[in-house]
């Protein structure tokens, strides 16, 4: 299972866009189970997001629901997740072969999916499109990610409105320990 941990974005009228839109169908495409630990708002848009994202791939046993927020649109960004709302939803979800964290707001909230890929021997990939995202990972240790010799985790950087371009990217990375594997070059 690919663990997508991040809060997606909809449409006006409610459709999945951004990031998790475009990289949910490709993984599922890939024969890759998908789940997301985040947080949408508790209402209409937020439950017609969370049909549509399921409709091409994603699960979404690990998605709260904040009734204090509206779900944001496509332009926006996704409701901030906290390390104890990542820790609980990884903790619903069991053979993680891979987590991807998108633009993580703090270091607890990386060590929390960086614990949870070492207790699964999963790889764990980070995106980031801001310099305060890129700053969060920069800022941990290499040995909390790699402790004993571990793969540090992978880190994409990318800007908004160029999220179809990375995914190739992505899958390769989040659907094979060897990236040449998956066709990718």
């Amino acid at each position: 299972m690919i663990v997508l941990v991040g809060s997606p974005v909809a449409h006006e009228d409610g459709r999945a866009a951004g990031l998790f839109a475009t990289l949910v169908p490709a993984l599922a495409a890939a024969g890759a189970s998908v789940e997301i630990v985040g947080r949408v708002g508790e209402d209409a848009r937020g439950e017609q997001l969370l049909h549509d994202l399921r409709r091409v791939g994603a699960g979404h046993v690990a998605v709260f629901r904040d009734p204090t927020r509206r779900t944001p649109l496509s332009e926006e960004a996704g409701i901030p997740l906290d390390a104890d709302d990542v820790q609980l939803g990884l903790g619903y979800l069991r053979t993680i072969e891979a987590i991807l964290v998108v633009d993580p707001a703090h270091g607890t909230l990386l060590e929390v999916a960086a614990e949870a890929a070492r207790f699964n021997d999963a790889r764990l990939v980070v995106l980031t499109s801001s310099a305060e995202s890129a700053a969060v990972l920069a800022a941990i240790p290499a040995a909390r990610f790699a402790p004993q010799g571990r793969t540090p985790p992978v880190q994409i950087a990318y800007e908004r409105g160029s999220e179809a371009a990375i995914v190739p990217l992505l899958c390769a990375h989040l659907l094979a320990d060897d990236v040449s594997a998956t066709g990718a070059q």
